[in-house]
């Protein structure tokens, strides 16, 4: 379950057609503390997971800002507003989604590179 969970929170890098989920929106939650004494060590259990799924969380959502950051550094804002605009009315608001919207609009095409390269 823990690993189903990481693996839906960050992109994949696959070009599936698939939507990658924000890992902030799977944020862990923390296990209830139970009132029996019996349930005492399946809690334990279940707050070591909560503890392992925090951290992992933390550290992604961590790399994920920090690439953020670095696309709002790199890209000009006056060719990411428009992406980011089209992107909330699509209401795709992932780092995902904006990096394949900017290639879309502002890499070379296939068929450029190769005239390109026969000039």
């Amino acid at each position: 379950m823990r690993e189903e969970r990481i693996c839906n929170s960050i992109p994949s890098g696959q070009t599936d057609g698939k939507e990658a989920v924000p890992v902030y929106s799977n944020d862990p939650t923390r296990p209830n503390r139970p009132t029996d004494t019996a349930q005492t060590e399946q809690y334990k259990m279940q707050l070591a997971e909560y503890r392992a799924d925090t951290s992992d969380w933390a550290s992604k959502a961590t790399r994920l800002q920090h690439m953020w950051t670095w696309v709002n550094i790199t890209v000009n804002p006056q060719l990411l507003a428009p992406a980011m605009m089209t992107l909330v009315e699509q209401k795709k608001s992932t780092l995902q989604a904006l990096i394949k919207a900017l290639r879309t609009e502002l890499a070379p095409t296939s068929i450029s590179t190769i005239n390109l390269v026969r000039a």
